[in-house]
């Protein structure tokens, strides 16, 4: 259909129809014209880099593929967080930054002061029957009466004579468990 043939239709329309039901016939010609191909729908517009358009239809938006964690570098592609941490993106590349008291390690967000696989130092692995990390330094959990079980159980003293950490526990000078 022609411009001046549309135009004509128009016309004659709002000449001859109340008005509500001049627009319920044009939404039906509308209708017809775009089933034949006569009219295109509307596009949404192009997003400006570093912008896209992610998403379909309606739900579709403009992210910025250069900072958005769930549309980083394209769309759909979601940077992972590890545990103690959030996702980052930068520059369309994902990465991750660490909470408060934790450092990156490889993938990971570790506490170097109570990691064993990672004491004061990324890498850094203690050793031992039960090894463990008090404070960034490698402890012997088992034996050491001032980390006995768990960082921080110091074994009491009995004046002189002081109880020792065996197996994770406590002793007394006299054989006593005390703590566990």
């Amino acid at each position: 259909m022609d411009g001046n043939r549309f135009d004509d239709l128009t016309m004659t329309l709002a000449i001859r129809s109340p008005r509500r039901q001049m627009l319920k016939g044009l939404g039906g010609t509308l209708a017809v014209l775009l089933g034949l191909g006569a009219v295109a729908p509307a596009q949404a517009a192009p997003c400006k880099a570093p912008r896209g358009r992610c998403g379909r239809g309606a739900q579709a938006v403009c992210t910025d593929l250069g900072t958005d964690v769930l549309n980083c570098g394209a769309c759909g592609n979601s940077c992972p967080a590890p545990a103690h941490g959030w996702a980052t993106c930068d520059g369309g590349t994902c990465g991750f930054a660490c909470e408060a008291g934790h450092v990156a390690c490889g993938g990971a967000c570790v506490d170097l002061g109570s990691d064993p696989n990672n004491c004061g130092t990324c890498g850094h692995v203690c050793g031992g029957a039960m090894p463990g990390c008090c404070g960034g330094s490698c402890v012997e959990l088992s034996a050491d009466r001032n980390n006995c079980g768990h960082c921080g159980v110091v074994c009491p003293s009995y004046g002189v004579n002081q109880s020792t950490c065996f197996d994770g526990g406590c002793v007394a000078p006299h054989g006593l468990l005390l703590v566990r």
